[in-house]
């Protein structure tokens, strides 16, 4: 009998905090495409999401950037803010229920279809973009250079007050940069030294999306000769990573995909120079190449030759 009592008062305690039958196990849940969330890498073509849910329906969502983010986030964020005291916290807080302008930067569809009051109380599952939300975020701001890694704390509070938290971080990373001998593009290259500078580095920490080369030559007979062993687009400019394009001999194995790569124009520039030998020593002429990132983020180099004069 002592022992019937001594478990109805744990019930009824129980019962009077409300935690019965909706207890600890259906606290909110963060779910995202890996169960680890380790960090993603910011590219707008392949977008990650993460997922909040409720089963005792959502009371909060909120989005944290702690102190030490990157200064184009921060100041991405006091931009959406209107709750004077989240905007100007050393830990910017994007509610995205009860800040009616947070709110509707995520109703807008940039970042995620629900957001606001209307949302209190949902049992329903929301989505949070985070790519997206890195692309509100940093509107306006030139990333090309940008080599940083922006954290985000996602909380999320139910209506019996329990909260569940996540840390998610994202990392931007630099646009397509070029590694070159030439440390003067400006100066044109004597073709009877192109050995020295037949080698291109292309570091694109984004991945490397797409190579194309635009060929601007006075010899009539060496653009025939490079149009007849490559791929050429609508825009006059050759596919380097077309399958095409392999008689010029610019790569091994492949370079879709990968972070850097290094372009051997031997086979492009030994040709030019016997078509040179043979026409005008005195031209110049000019290879435009130009790189885009997973990311889309472009970046080209002008490399400029010629037949007697140059370095």
């Amino acid at each position: 009998m002592k022992r019937f009592f001594s478990l109805l008062s744990v019930l009824v305690l129980a019962a009077a905090c409300g935690k019965v039958g909706d207890g600890f196990q259906n606290k909110p849940v963060i779910t995202g495409e890996d169960p680890y969330f380790s960090q993603l890498e910011y590219a707008p073509a392949k977008e990650s999401s993460i997922t909040v849910s409720a089963l005792n329906g959502i009371d909060m969502v909120t989005v944290s950037l702690p102190s030490g983010n990157p200064d184009f986030i921060t100041a991405g964020a006091r931009k959406i803010i209107g709750i004077a005291a989240n905007r100007n916290s050393s830990t910017l807080v994007l509610d995205m229920i009860d800040d009616a302008s947070v709110a509707q930067a995520f109703v807008s569809g940039r970042v995620t279809a629900k957001a606001g009051t209307a949302i209190r109380g949902s049992k329903d599952p929301l989505e949070l973009n985070i790519t997206r939300l890195v692309t509100l975020l940093t509107s306006g701001e030139d990333l090309t250079n940008a080599d940083a890694v922006v954290r985000f704390q996602v909380d999320v509070v139910d209506q019996s007050e329990y909260r569940t938290t996540q840390t998610v971080s994202i990392r931007v990373t630099p646009g397509p940069s070029f590694q070159w001998e030439n440390k003067n593009p400006e100066v044109p290259v004597s073709l009877a030294n192109y050995a020295r500078f037949k080698n291109v580095r292309v570091v694109a920490p984004g991945r490397i999306a797409s190579i194309l080369l635009k060929v601007d030559s006075p010899s009539a007979d060496f653009v025939k000769w490079l149009k007849d062993r490559s791929a050429v687009n609508a825009a006059g400019c050759i596919d380097v990573l077309s399958g095409e394009s392999s008689p010029l001999k610019l790569f091994t194995g492949s370079p879709a995909g990968q972070e850097s790569c290094v372009l051997d124009f031997e086979e492009i520039l030994y040709n030019l120079k016997i078509y040179a030998d043979k026409g005008n020593k005195a031209a110049t002429h000019e290879l435009l190449l130009r790189v885009t990132d997973e990311l889309g983020r472009e970046s080209s180099l002008k490399m400029i030759f010629c037949g007697e004069v140059g370095q």
